[in-house]
């Protein structure tokens, strides 16, 4: 047996990983307003009490774990969007059109005025990426500018995390119609840059 020198923190040291801090703005004001919702509203207080008392200290505290779900459904969301981008810069073609789900379910944290300020934030993000800049001039082949391929970017980013809160938002409920245990939701492995 050869001895082959171990490299791997080296390796990944070196990764790039895609530029994300628009997320910051997911885990403050959109899970601010899912938990301002839930409690002036006091929408599952009466589930919380029936099943939930054990596992929670007070409505609060379950209101913010179903706030910290929620939040890693649209960063998952998020990922997927930049998934959606990196696969078509991997195949040279053109970006896909967002396809946002049909169904939206209450409280809509991710709502229109949301909605804007992370597109905001991600185009100001993206348009000041050196690696995102180098990435579009060297692997994007459609007709887009760059300017009208991050709007483009975003869409898609802001679609995904919609959707991405929306399904979490599916299991939530199934879980609080039965009573049953909150699912665990599991954060996607980071995307690297190519």
């Amino acid at each position: 047996m050869h001895d082959v020198p171990d490299t791997e923190d080296a390796d990944q040291s070196a990764e790039r990983y895609w530029s994300d801090g628009f997320k910051d703005f997911i885990r403050t004001r959109i899970a601010e307003t899912f938990r301002c919702r839930l409690r002036s509203e006091k929408a599952f207080l009466s589930i919380y009490e029936m099943y939930y008392t054990e596992r929670f200290d007070d409505y609060d505290s379950f209101v913010d774990r179903l706030s910290e779900m929620l939040v890693i459904g649209a960063e998952n969301g998020a990922d997927q969007g930049v998934d959606e981008v990196q696969s078509a810069f991997h195949r040279e073609t053109p970006l896909p059109e967002p396809r946002p789900l049909t169904r939206y379910l209450w409280p809509e944290p991710v709502d229109d005025d949301a909605q804007q300020e992370l597109h905001d934030r991600i185009c100001a993000e993206y348009r000041d990426s050196h690696s995102y800049i180098h990435a579009y001039e060297d692997h994007y082949t459609g007709d887009l500018d760059l300017n009208d391929f991050v709007d483009h970017t975003a869409c898609l980013i802001i679609v995904g995390i919609v959707n991405g809160s929306d399904a979490m938002l599916g299991n939530i409920y199934r879980a609080l119609l039965s009573g049953i245990s909150l699912p665990t939701p599991r954060r996607r492995p980071k995307l690297i840059h190519t």
